[in-house]
This record gives structure tokens, sequence and C-alpha cells, in this order.
């Protein structure tokens, strides 16, 4: 669930607020409603996977109760849970150690495949930057839009 998100957009503290009310199994899509507010698609492997979570864990379809965390934490607790457990799947995959990789890597994986097809404005969107020149940063991009340069 926690990596699904994270490849939809998430940012840890989007991933804690998610609720099941926030997520369009029919339309593949998921609602982030933090400080950047945006629906972004899920792809096929994350609506399999969040799909089926639901289904498994019917307690967590009800109103209000968060997906990735237990519902009494405090919000700045929860996304702290969400990134120590996102670099935990880093650890585990045998990634943490590689330069540059981080827990947001996830999110922007799928980032720089949107800007690669659909330009940086729709990365940005994805993102939920406003800014096209910390989206840029944030894919490592040069000033002139070249990737890795």
């Amino acid at each position: 669930m926690l990596v699904a998100l994270a490849f939809a957009g998430g940012t840890p503290r989007d991933i804690s607020a998610t609720t099941a009310a926030d997520v369009d199994i029919d339309n593949a899509t998921v609602k982030f409603s933090g400080p950047a507010t945006r629906t972004n698609p899920l792809d096929e492997w994350s609506l399999v996977e969040i799909a089926s979570h639901l289904r498994s864990h019917p307690r967590k379809v009800r109103p209000g109760v968060r997906l990735c965390v237990t519902a009494s934490l405090p919000a700045e607790r929860a996304t702290h849970s969400v990134a120590v457990r996102l670099r935990k799947v880093l650890v585990d995959a045998g990634l943490a150690g590689k330069p540059g990789v981080r827990a947001g890597s996830i999110r922007l994986t799928t980032a720089a495949a949107i800007a690669a097809a659909d330009g940086i404005f729709a990365a940005a969107q994805f993102l939920g930057n406003k800014s096209l020149d910390r989206t840029v940063a944030a894919l490592g991009w040069s000033s002139d839009g070249v990737p890795g340069a």
C-alpha cells in the first residue's frame, strides 16, 4: 500500500493522511489532500495492490481511517512513520546505499517517466509542485531540462 501510494506521487505526508475515500478504484486515481491537493493516476500494479488491500482489510474502508498509519498517531508522527517505512523498503531492496537513492526516489521515478512522456508541466502537477524549477531540481535535471546533465 505504502509503495503503491508513493508510485502514485504521494509524499510521506500525503500517504500518511490518505483514506479509502481518497482512492477511486473505478477511475484508477488517488486524491492527495496535503499542501498540494491533486488527483493522481494509479498505475496497474498500484491499483491491484490497493484494491486487494482494501478487500482484505475492510476496517480500513470506514470513514476517516487512514490506510497506512494508526489513526491515533498525530500527523507529524504519522508522516515520520511513513518516511521510515519507505526507507526500509529501499534497505530491503538493497538500494539504500546507492548515491541519490532515498525514500522520495519512488515517487520521483514515476515523475521522471511522466516528464519524459508528457512534459515537465505534467510532472510538476503529479508531484504537486507549483514551481517548475523545483520539479527540474527534484528530477535531477540541468537548468536546460536535460536529465542527468
